[in-house]
């Protein structure tokens, strides 16, 4: 699932995973996969940026246009014939019973501690749920403007989905904010493509 901000800035269009080159780094030391590209704005600035990213959704590298359109026509020196997809703040794409069933076939039958990050609308933070064998844990992931909340830990996901959490979270009352769901794990499981 692609994110809905990327280094604080909301995504507005983004490309499935494909190859769109790669990135120099370090003098050639260092080259960096491109996998995403994804056209993204500020809230207190103008204009657009063109991320490139790899595919864990790091932004390597990046480009600031005026408009949409500007982007678009650069990111074709990098592939012919993208297809944006346009992000919207839709409801949550699963149940928290989905989820929950998720999580807890990751640590019963394939002793996976699954990361789940989750995004928020009108939150730039990620927010993470990590299964384990004995108990569960909610925290905030760091970025730029805040430090990560450390984990906040629960005998079960239902109490974990009751529960006040960091930033005056209630998965409860706020699960139809949700914009997006990213785990690894779950697509290294085969639970998602």
């Amino acid at each position: 699932m692609f994110p809905n901000y990327l280094d604080g800035a909301k995504v507005k269009y983004y490309t499935k995973k494909d190859d769109f080159g790669t990135v120099d780094c370090n003098d050639g030391k260092k080259t960096l996969d491109i996998k995403h590209l994804a056209i993204c704005s500020y809230a207190n600035e103008q204009g657009f940026y063109l991320f490139f990213c790899d595919e864990k959704f790091n932004t390597v590298s990046d480009y600031f246009f005026d408009t949409v359109e500007e982007c678009k026509i650069i990111a074709e020196n990098s592939k012919e014939n993208i297809v944006w997809i346009e992000k919207t703040n839709s409801a949550a794409e699963f149940t928290f019973e989905e989820i929950k069933t998720l999580l807890l076939k990751s640590i019963d039958e394939y002793h996976c501690e699954a990361e789940l990050h989750i995004f928020f609308a009108d939150n730039p933070e990620e927010y993470m749920i990590i299964i384990y064998k004995d108990h569960c844990s909610f925290q905030r992931c760091g970025s730029n403007d805040k430090k990560s909340s450390g984990e906040y830990n629960y005998k079960s996901l239902d109490e974990l989905y009751t529960a006040a959490q960091v930033d005056d979270i209630i998965l409860k009352r706020d699960w139809d904010k949700i914009t997006a769901f990213n785990c690894e794990d779950f697509e290294i499981l085969g639970f998602w493509k």
